[in-house]
């Protein structure tokens, strides 16, 4: 009986199956998987790209200029031209003839700058020497030569040969008491527009 039970329970599930898979045509499978959707591709709608305002190439373009730089001329200081020859023998020439007369004063006057602080030493020595002796002294010019040379910018130098003598009054006689000779150079320029004995240097 047992037996007969479970064949005919197998038979009912084995109609069953059939007729399932048998129904409308159906694929058994088709039901456990959905057919997957099909997606229609719409069509992208059409972008018209629609021009700007096309600018003229005729229209000249707007070039700043460069300024153009202003070369102002620096003016050349100019140093004022040397005395002519006559001129700087004439300063020295005058220059030792008031040394002669001992016209120390005269003698300053034609001097400028470094020579006349060299000439301020000679006349101080001059007069410290005739405190000391108590005599005056009689200074005197025996020799004299002048040479100008060319001219070294503004300066024009004077080559001198001078010797230079003091001399004492004893009463009855006078006598030397001291001589100078000497070979220098004295540098004469135009000191506002007058020669002037600027330097005075020993001869090398």
């Amino acid at each position: 009986m047992r037996v007969l039970y479970w064949a005919a329970l197998l038979s009912i599930v084995l109609a069953v199956v059939i007729y399932l898979s048998m129904r409308d045509g159906e694929d058994v499978t088709s039901r456990r998987h959905p057919p997957t959707p099909t997606f229609a591709l719409m069509p992208s709608p059409t972008i018209r790209v629609i021009p700007t305002a096309v600018l003229p190439s005729a229209i000249p373009a707007v070039s700043t200029p460069t300024p153009t730089p202003m070369h102002v001329a620096t003016p050349t200081p100019t140093s004022p031209p040397a005395p002519s020859e006559d001129q700087a023998e004439e300063v020295v020439h005058a220059y030792f003839e008031a040394i002669d007369s001992e016209d120390y004063e005269g003698a300053l006057a034609r001097t400028h700058g470094r020579a006349r602080e060299q000439t301020s030493q000679i006349v101080d020595e001059i007069r410290s020497q005739e405190q000391e002796s108590g005599q005056q002294a009689d200074i005197r010019v025996t020799q004299l030569q002048l040479s100008s040379q060319p001219a070294h910018g503004s300066v024009r130098p004077v080559d001198v040969v001078a010797t230079v003598g003091a001399y004492a009054d004893l009463g009855i006689a006078e006598v030397e008491v001291q001589e100078l000779h000497t070979e220098a150079v004295f540098d004469v320029a135009l000191v506002e527009g007058e020669p002037k004995i600027v330097d005075i240097r020993q001869r090398s």
